[in-house]
C-alpha cells in the first residue's frame, strides 16, 4: 500500500515557458505533499526555478528566500542564498545541450493554511557537464493558502520533462 497518492501530472514534449501542478486538481485534504520531475531539459542555459499558485495563479512577489548546498563532482561545493527573489531556484544551471538534464524531489508544507507562509524541501540532481547537486529549503513569506506550483526555466523554455504531483497519505490512513 503506497503513502504517494498521484493528484496531477504534465509531461512536456516539446517547448514549454512553464508546467503548473495542482490548481484545479489539489486536493486540500493532505499536509503535505511531494513533487517528482525527471529529465527535464532546457533550450537556453538555466536553472528550472519553482513559485507557488494561490487560486490557480503564480505568485509572483519579491517575497521567496531560499537557502541550499551546492555539491559537485568536479569542483568545490558551495553554499547559496537568496532573499527577496520572485522564486526559488531548485537547482544549478544546465545548458541546452541534449545530454544536460534536471532530477529532483520536492516536499510541500503549510499550503493549505492561510496563517502560516508555505515552504519547500527539495534535492536535486544534474549533469552539466558533471554531476552536481542541491539540498535545501525555501519559503514564500505570504500567509496565504496555496493550491500548486508553477515551474519554469529561468530564461527560455523547457524542453522535455516529467512533472508529478502526490499527496502523502497520513501514516495512521494507510494502516488503517
Amino acid at each position: 500500500m503506497s503513502s504517494l497518492i498521484k493528484l496531477d501530472e504534465e509531461t512536456i514534449s516539446s517547448a514549454v515557458s512553464s508546467v503548473s501542478l495542482g490548481a484545479s486538481d489539489w486536493n486540500s485534504t493532505y499536509n503535505v505533499y511531494k513533487v517528482i520531475y525527471s529529465n527535464v531539459s532546457v533550450s537556453a542555459t538555466n536553472t528550472i526555478d519553482i513559485q507557488f499558485l494561490a487560486n490557480g495563479s503564480a505568485n509572483t512577489s519579491a517575497n521567496y528566500s531560499m537557502s541550499a548546498k551546492n555539491i559537485y563532482s568536479g569542483g568545490t561545493d558551495s553554499n547559496n542564498s537568496t532573499v527577496d527573489n520572485t522564486d526559488i531556484a531548485l537547482g544549478n544551471t544546465i545548458n541546452n545541450s541534449s545530454n544536460q538534464q534536471s532530477n529532483a524531489h520536492i516536499y510541500l508544507f503549510n499550503f493549505n493554511d492561510a496563517g502560516e507562509y508555505s515552504f519547500i524541501t527539495f534535492e536535486e540532481t544534474a549533469y552539466n557537464p558533471s554531476v552536481v547537486g542541491r539540498q535545501g529549503g525555501g519559503v514564500l513569506k505570504v500567509s496565504q493558502a496555496n493550491n500548486g506550483v508553477l515551474f519554469k526555466a529561468g530564461t527560455g523554455n523547457m524542453n522535455s520533462g516529467k512533472f508529478t504531483l502526490y499527496g502523502i497519505k497520513k501514516w495512521l490512513d494507510i494502516i488503517w
